[in-house]
Formats: C-alpha cells, sequence, structure tokens
C-alpha cells in the first residue's frame, strides 16, 4: 500500500509536468494509472492520514504556484492570459518534496488532486482540439474535443463534490478556535500562507468555479456557464473581504503575487455579470 501511495504521488508530478509543457495525452494515461493507485489506497484501512500543511491541498497549491517546476515553456507564460473564451486556470496541482520523501500518508487529498489535474489534462486537450476544429473543421477533431469536454466535466465535478465532503470532514475533525485546519512544524514562521486553511480553501473555490464555467462554456451549456460564472463571483468577493480583514504579513510575497495575478483572472471573467446589472439598472 506504501509503494502504490508513493508511486501514486510520483506519477502526480511527472503528469504536472507534462501538463505544462502541453503532453497531455500522456498526462492522462499517467494520471488514470495514479488515480487508480490512489483510490486503492483511500479505502477504509487508511482513513489515520497526515495533517501536516505539506499534505494538504492549500499547501500542494501553494507550492506548485511558488515553486515552478525548471522549464521554460510558452504554455506556462500563457497560463496567466485571456485564451479568447476568458482566464482559465493551468497550473496542475504538485505534492511537495517532503511528503514523497518521507512517505506521508496523503489520504483522499492525493485522490482529489489526482482527480483534478486529469480534468484539468481533458480540459486543456479539448481546448487543443477546439482551436484545431476552428481551422481545420474534422470530425475527427470535433469528436476528440466533445469527448475532451466530457470527460473533464465529468472530473472537475467528481474533484468539487470530492472537496466538499472532504471539507465537510476537515471542519468537524481538526478545526481549533481560530479556524485553522492544519498542523505546523516547528520552522514554519505565523507569516507563512499555511497559518490557516481559510485562503486556500476559498482558493480552490474559485479555480474550480472558473474551471467549470469555462468548461461549461466550451459544451455551449451556457445557464450551467452562468451559474458557475455566479459562485465564482460571489467566491471572489468572499476572498477579496477576507484580504481586507488579513494582514499583508500574513503571506509571504512570492505567494501573495500568484494570489493577485489569478484574482485578476477570476474577476476579468465575472466582470460580464457587473456589466449586466448595471446596464439593467441603467435602464
Amino acid at each position: 500500500m506504501d509503494r502504490c501511495h508513493l508511486y501514486a504521488q510520483k506519477m502526480n508530478n511527472s503528469a504536472a509536468l507534462c501538463i505544462e509543457v502541453g503532453h497531455y495525452d500522456i498526462a492522462i494515461s499517467s494520471l488514470a494509472k495514479a488515480l487508480r493507485l490512489s483510490r486503492e489506497h483511500s479505502d477504509e484501512r487508511m482513513m489515520g492520514s497526515c495533517h501536516c500543511y505539506q499534505c494538504s491541498l492549500d499547501g500542494c497549491i501553494a507550492f506548485s504556484e511558488i515553486n515552478p517546476p525548471p522549464v521554460a515553456n510558452n504554455n506556462i507564460a500563457s497560463s496567466f492570459k485571456d485564451t479568447g473564451y476568458g482566464y482559465v486556470y493551468r497550473r496542475p496541482i504538485r505534492i511537495p518534496p517532503l511528503p514523497i520523501i518521507d512517505n506521508h500518508n496523503m489520504g483522499k487529498t492525493l485522490f482529489l488532486i489526482i482527480t483534478f489535474n486529469l480534468a484539468m489534462a481533458h480540459h486543456l486537450s479539448a481546448m487543443c482540439n477546439t482551436s484545431m476544429c476552428n481551422t481545420t473543421n474534422t470530425a475527427n477533431d470535433l469528436h476528440t474535443s466533445g469527448n475532451n469536454i466530457k470527460k473533464s466535466l465529468q472530473l472537475y465535478e467528481l474533484a468539487y463534490n470530492w472537496y466538499s465532503r472532504l471539507a465537510s470532514e476537515s471542519s468537524h475533525e481538526h478545526d481549533d478556535d481560530d479556524g485553522c485546519m492544519y498542523t505546523r512544524n516547528d520552522n514554519e514562521s505565523s507569516s507563512s500562507p499555511n497559518s490557516c486553511s481559510s485562503v486556500a480553501s476559498i482558493r480552490f473555490h474559485m479555480i474550480i468555479s472558473n474551471n467549470l464555467s469555462h468548461i461549461h462554456r466550451l459544451g455551449s451549456n451556457y445557464t450551467k456557464h452562468r451559474q458557475c460564472l455566479e459562485h465564482l463571483l460571489s467566491t471572489v468577493m468572499l476572498a477579496l473581504e477576507y484580504k481586507t480583514r488579513t494582514c499583508n504579513n500574513d503571506y509571504n510575497d512570492d505567494y501573495d503575487d500568484f494570489w493577485c495575478t489569478d484574482l485578476d483572472g477570476f474577476i476579468m471573467n465575472v466582470s460580464p455579470l457587473f456589466l449586466q446589472e448595471r446596464c439593467a439598472e441603467a435602464a
């Protein structure tokens, strides 16, 4: 079991690198195998998972953004740009070195991360195929794009439902008086972004709501697209309100830079909701 878990962690990270360089088919194949391994590891026998910050969802997101892989490619550079269909979050979630080296049991969190990355791989592949359809209009490209959209949507929804369940369990088991859910190592300062889980939880809500809205748009489901944007808008407002109540030294500069960049993209996507409301008020 321990070897399966370790192998799933390493396969997730190698697949994340494939996503970042645009090799989506390879990433999908690796993540599908890692998903099977992590599902086997997440049964009732492995409920006693590690609660350190590096093994948490928010810790893995922070690591992935503060420590991008040492590869230079246009795909990463374009991850913070408008695609023509709106802003898409393209940074796969990687596992920090400590849980892998020390063989930490991440429990069901690993299954969630792999599911999200697999959804992202299908999502970005669908975007590539959709772009090809616009230039070649081949039946094969249309079919491939449609399949990737459908799979990505199913996986995003699975990841969101799984996250909601884990968050509910964690709130009952690990919350203290300050609302923090994770234990902190001795070498972690109070100014670290891992001092509390609230922002990171909000952050994952924004990421998955944003990408779900985009995949619904690719699938021409504009009702669901708008519903996801409305959910994203409410979460962005919650995040902004939280940041106004939190001292600036609660985050290190690198993490705050990534946060602000993504926040601009999320606000850009929900801006049509503001414009529609203003037009309605003017009328």
